[in-house]
Order: C-alpha cells, then sequence, then structure tokens
C-alpha cells in the first residue's frame, strides 16, 4: 500500500514548517511513501529547499491557475497522488515517526 502524503503551499515565508514536516516524513518506519507539494500563489519552486526539491519521492507541482479557494487548491493537489491512499498533512504539521505504519495496520483492519 502506498500513501500519497498531500501539501498545499503558498507561502514562501512556511519552508521552515515545510524542512520540519519533511524531516518528519523522512523518519518514517513505514516508507511505501510519496509527498505532493502542491505550489500555489507566491511559494515557487526555488523557495524550495534543495534536498526536498532532488527527493525522488517529492512530487513538486506549480498550480497554473492561482486561486484563494481552498477547496480548489486541495482538489487539485489531491489529484496529482498516486498512492491507494491520500493523507492531507498540512505544512505546519509534524509526523510521530509510525504514522503511516499505524495508517496501514489501520487499512489493513476488516473488523
Amino acid at each position: 500500500m502506498k500513501f500519497s502524503l498531500i501539501t498545499p503551499e503558498h507561502d514562501p515565508n512556511n519552508i521552515g514548517f515545510l524542512l520540519e514536516l519533511y524531516d518528519s516524513i523522512l523518519n518514517q518506519t513505514y516508507t511505501n511513501w510519496e509527498w505532493v507539494l502542491y505550489l500555489n500563489g507566491k511559494c515557487k519552486p526555488e523557495h524550495i529547499p534543495e534536498q526536498i526539491r532532488n527527493d525522488q519521492r517529492v512530487v513538486l507541482s506549480v498550480a497554473t491557475e492561482k486561486s484563494n479557494f481552498i477547496g480548489h487548491i486541495k482538489n487539485r493537489s489531491f489529484k496529482l497522488g498516486t498512492g491507494d491512499v491520500l493523507v492531507e498533512v498540512d505544512h505546519d504539521d509534524m509526523l510521530t515517526p509510525d504514522c503511516l505504519e499505524e495508517l496501514h495496520k489501520a487499512f489493513q483492519d476488516e473488523s
């Protein structure tokens, strides 16, 4: 099972939060994931740290049309995920190391 972690981002001032989130994603005990980072608004690829841009598991996408409507932005972001399960993770969230492992277990439980 593959997880697609989805993070829309619009503000280049949030890069510090993104680095913390990225570190928490890297520390996952369950490793079948991708991180879709959808840039909207003022945030551009050059604002994203190189270690994130160069990670093959990170899908970096730039909005072709600007929108202030969060529903539209999330819809666009989620369409980019290729995983079996889509997980929204905001830029200022952090994941416990076992987060994806616990989600995987939950999806295996048929009770």
